[in-house]
């Protein structure tokens, strides 16, 4: 069972399947009709723990049909393998682009599964000759292989951040270029896109390993950008009368959300995108 799914005891995501993978999409199904806008991100656009994402909020406040396209754990590369979701995104009035993390894309240090992009799928001779004293075979998920890396005091963390980085650039460059229709670009987070060189905690915070220099290099091929920093809401208590009713796969309770955008972030960044979405529609 996917994880999404575990939420159901308080969340309903009106689940359904959609484009060339298949891929699960949150609902209700959009008609995909001509002048709607489309949302591609990751768990933030797809709005886990809330009930009405971002998206939903800017439909409701436009009063235009919205696709959102959001995937959980998606990263740049997950679109570009699907031609159907690509083209409803091309026939959009705007198409709104989460930023995406730089994990959660495969580069020449690690492979990160096509379908699951926060899952780890094998990592390079590169990589294991870096840190020839790591076992590999113990680690399922690439953001939980980085964290520890990364507690490894030296520098060779900083050669995997920077192929991270180059790829992420390129690949979010290459859906950019990708898509046929104007683009906002939307940085979405508890944290400012610090520059490089900035404490080294900021990784872990959503977009991962993500910054300004990077962001500078993408949006010069976007028709807008909008920013939203906020940590409204956080953390969010999902308990219901003091009580756990969410748990994980393993039977481990889910008590408070600290990752993902609360219902008051979302509200938050549909008023933050309202206003470029007007003038990019010359509203």
């Amino acid at each position: 069972m996917a994880r999404i799914e575990l939420d159901s005891p308080l969340f309903d995501y009106r689940l359904y399947r959609f484009g060339h993978t298949r891929q699960i999409f949150r609902g209700p199904k959009p008609k995909f009709t001509t002048g709607s806008i489309s949302f591609i991100g990751g768990s933030g656009t797809f709005g886990r723990f809330t009930d009405h994402p971002f998206a939903e909020l800017v439909g409701q406040k436009t009063g235009r049909p919205i696709a959102n396209l959001g995937t959980e754990g998606a990263g740049p590369g997950f679109f570009l393998l699907d031609p159907v979701v690509l083209n409803v995104a091309s026939q959009s009035s705007i198409c709104v682009l989460q930023v995406m993390p730089a994990n959660c894309i495969s580069n020449r240090m690690f492979i990160v599964r096509p379908r699951r992009n926060a899952r780890l799928h094998g990592v390079s001779e590169m990589l294991t000759g870096i840190y020839p004293e790591i076992d590999f075979n113990r680690f399922s998920y690439a953001r939980a292989m980085l964290r520890h890396l990364s507690s490894i005091e030296d520098n060779r963390f900083r050669l995997i951040v920077n192929e991270m980085r180059n790829a992420w650039i390129a690949r979010t460059r290459t859906l950019i270029a990708a898509i046929q229709a104007p683009i906002l670009l939307f940085w979405l987070s508890q944290r400012a896109p610090h520059q490089e060189g900035e404490d080294t905690t900021d990784f872990w915070h959503y977009p991962n390993f993500v910054n300004q220099s990077m962001i500078d290099s993408v949006k010069e091929d976007t028709e807008g950008y909008v920013q939203c920093v906020t940590s409204d809401g956080m953390p969010q208590d999902l308990r219901v009368d003091g009580e756990p009713v969410l748990f994980r796969g393993n039977g481990e309770p889910i008590e408070m959300n600290r990752n993902f955008p609360s219902p008051e972030t979302h509200h938050r960044a549909a008023d933050a995108l309202i206003p470029e979405i007007n003038r990019m529609l010359k509203i």
